[in-house]
């Protein structure tokens, strides 16, 4: 049997809102447009909140399958799918953390101070990151 490379591709649009305070709307917009620039639009800082971040099909887009290539191997992932990989698995450590910190008994009054407080800070952050309620 032969290996393919086989693409598709759709037609989206990907949507993007940001807070931004300004004199006025040339400057929000030029603040907008210099942070996308600098590729900081995405990073969600109290100075420029990120509010929206989607993607989504154009209607009436259609969807082509291409061959690339036939090859001898598969070519390595590239960084795209290693940064997807990841998140999904931050994710699921995440939940892991939420889970085995929840059906624990460990009683941080118990630990050094030091040690409670990360094991709290790093449970909060792992609540927030899968949008549990810790």
């Amino acid at each position: 049997m032969t290996k393919y490379v086989v693409s598709y591709s759709l037609d989206y649009a990907h949507e993007v809102h940001v807070g931004i305070e300004a004199e006025n709307e040339e400057k929000a917009l030029e603040k907008a447009a210099n942070a996308f620039d600098e590729g900081t639009i995405w990073d969600d800082t109290p100075e420029m909140p990120l509010l929206y971040d989607e993607f989504e099909e154009i209607k009436g887009g259609y969807l082509e399958f291409n061959i690339e290539s036939a090859v001898e191997a598969f070519p390595k992932p590239d960084a795209s799918v290693i940064q997807m990989k990841q998140d999904n698995q931050a994710r699921t450590a995440c939940r892991m953390l939420v889970e085995a910190f929840e059906q624990s008994k460990i009683d941080v009054d118990d630990m050094p101070s030091s040690l409670s407080e990360a094991l709290i800070d790093v449970y909060a952050i792992a609540c927030q990151a899968i949008g549990a309620k810790g």
